[in-house]
Formats: structure tokens, sequence, C-alpha cells
């Protein structure tokens, strides 16, 4: 009797654990935001959002984005 009831909780929790796989989207240690595709954002995409979402100010922002602009420019040359 208790090997019966304990497979069928064992078997309530696996079905738990594959339900919760499946809607976190087959991946439990992603860390990506649904929807994103997978893409990378590059340093300036990165930076644009920073700003908009009032991170950092103006002046900052555009220091961070000429030193990244220039940073691009100094590995061509």
């Amino acid at each position: 009797m208790f090997l019966g009831g304990f497979f069928s909780l064992l078997v309530l929790v696996g079905v738990a654990v594959v339900v919760v796989w499946l809607v976190s989207g087959g991946d439990g240690l992603s860390t990506r935001r649904p929807g994103s595709g997978g893409e990378r954002d590059t340093p300036l995409e990165i930076l644009k959002k920073r700003y908009a979402r009032g991170e950092i100010n103006r002046d900052q922002y555009e220091q961070m984005k000429q030193d990244l602009l220039d940073d691009g420019r100094s590995d061509r040359t």
C-alpha cells in the first residue's frame, strides 16, 4: 500500500516537472527573454536600452557611445 501511494506521488511530481519544463520553453536553464530569438544584443543596443530605462544620463550615454565607436575604429587600424 505504501509503495503504491509513493509511486503515485512520484508520477504526479514528475508530471509537474515536465509541465514546468515545457512552459519555460523547454530549457530550464535559459536566461533569455521570451521572443528574443536567442540573438545577442550588440554593446550599442545594450547602451541604448540602459539609456531608455533611465539607468544612465545623457552625458554618460554620449561618452559611452563615443567610447564604443572609437574602440571599433581603433581595432581596424
